[in-house]
């Protein structure tokens, strides 16, 4: 009687702890799973033309982790995770690439590229739909109640040819 209590208390503090250790997976915040990538690669360098942009979507992580907060998203106090996080890769004609952040700094509406909309007599901006602001290819604001040029990020192309965007490096566009 006294093997058979014991072997039902062994086997009761053995599922307890088995217990323990499955929902402390659970509460215990993991690193390796919650941490943001540090940078984004995408694709061969060859497979964006020269003067073109490409809009970049369906990208998840916490974007909280970038101070840069739009004008009007700060001083409403609205919650910037809300907003999508949208890239624009520019190939220029010199062959450099530049990465932007495709929203608007003013009013934090995302900033699609129209490749058809024409401006000052050019076909080719960044045009924000909510309030106007427009930006050029290099990410200059050129029209609207923004008051500065488009926020971007640091980008290279790596020795296999790739284009990689360090996500950590999200730099405020210039007045």
């Amino acid at each position: 009687m006294a093997l058979r209590r014991n072997l039902l208390l062994l086997a009761t503090l053995a599922a307890g702890g088995l217990a323990m250790v499955i929902l402390a997976g659970f509460v215990w915040p993991d690193e390796t799973f919650s941490r943001d990538p540090d940078t984004m690669n995408l694709g061969p360098a060859d497979q964006y033309e020269v003067g073109s942009v490409t809009m970049i979507s369906g990208i998840e992580f916490n974007q909280d982790r970038w101070p840069l907060r739009p004008t009007l998203v700060a001083a409403l106090g609205w919650n910037v995770s809300d907003l999508p996080v949208v890239l624009a890769l520019a190939r220029h004609e010199d062959g450099r690439f530049e990465v932007f952040l495709a929203r608007d700094t003013r009013s934090g509406c995302t900033l699609p590229w129209r490749e058809t909309f024409v401006f000052e007599g050019e076909a080719g901006w960044f045009r924000d739909p909510c309030h106007g602001s427009t930006y050029d290819s290099q990410g200059q604001r050129v029209f609207g109640p923004a008051r500065r040029n488009m926020d971007y990020f640091d980008v290279t192309v790596n020795h296999v040819g790739e284009v990689v965007v360090d996500l950590r490096t999200l730099h405020q566009g210039a007045p």
